[in-house]
């Protein structure tokens, strides 16, 4: 007969606070309420829910609450991590992603020299770490940008809400928190695409090496059948 075990919500939310920091949480459900109640917590985090079938493979159910574009956009921000996941561990994206940022920043008309431009430019270099980061943006990024640069929260919101204001994002009325999730996205397709480039071409490189290689050989091995050749 299986153990029952309840957990409060306080031992609870202590667990998640402390391993969220390592990126690996462990929830114990003994009831379906539990079960349906952290898979939510999870949702309303991070968009979807990993579950780990017998035969190891993950599949992902994605939050439908927010509306079908929200879950397309999850779906495919994940579905870009997971294909890209072997590049970005062989690859340091840190050599390009701070232009790849300078250049959409730019494509959007934001001023270098507002206070804001640079807030805005940190949240969206740590949210390519971790994109679990970008919602709330209220409640997870604006104080994480406050506390790198010693000032507010309120002012790190004020100051990116009015580098917003004005860029081209104001003749499409959209708001700060969808303008920072649209800029996300757009530095996300292009940081894959440099990726894929560098992936191909390194691919390019190792298959030439290669072919180097094996030439170099049937070199080799042609001069000591000649050699042969002559010596009888």
């Amino acid at each position: 007969m299986p153990v029952m075990v309840k957990m409060s919500d306080q031992i609870t939310n202590r667990m998640i606070q402390q391993t969220d920091k390592n990126k690996l949480s462990f929830f114990i459900a003994a009831y379906d309420a539990d079960i349906i109640r952290n898979i939510k917590r999870v949702m309303e985090s991070k968009g979807y829910v990993g579950v780990l079938d017998t035969a190891g493979r993950i599949h992902y159910m994605i939050d439908g609450n927010k509306g079908s574009a929200h879950a397309a956009r999850v779906i495919t921000r994940k579905a870009f991590n997971l294909l890209d996941e072997n590049s970005r561990q062989t690859l340091n994206i840190n050599q390009f992603l701070p232009d790849i940022v300078n250049n959409c920043l730019k494509k959007h008309r934001m001023r270098t020299d507002l206070k804001g431009y640079r807030y805005l430019r940190y949240l969206l270099l740590i949210t390519e770490a971790d994109e679990t980061k970008l919602k709330p943006v209220s409640k997870v990024l604006y104080p994480l940008a406050a506390e790198h640069y010693h000032v507010s929260v309120s002012n790190v919101e004020r100051d990116i809400r009015y580098l917003i204001n004005h860029s081209d994002f104001k003749t499409r009325n959209v708001k700060t928190a969808a303008a920072i999730c649209t800029l996300f996205d757009e530095i996300t397709r292009d940081l894959n695409h440099v990726i894929k480039q560098k992936t191909d071409a390194e691919a390019a490189l190792e298959s030439k090496n290669h072919m180097l290689v094996a030439e170099s050989g049937y070199d080799n091995l042609y001069r000591s059948q000649d050699h042969s050749c002559l010596q009888t």
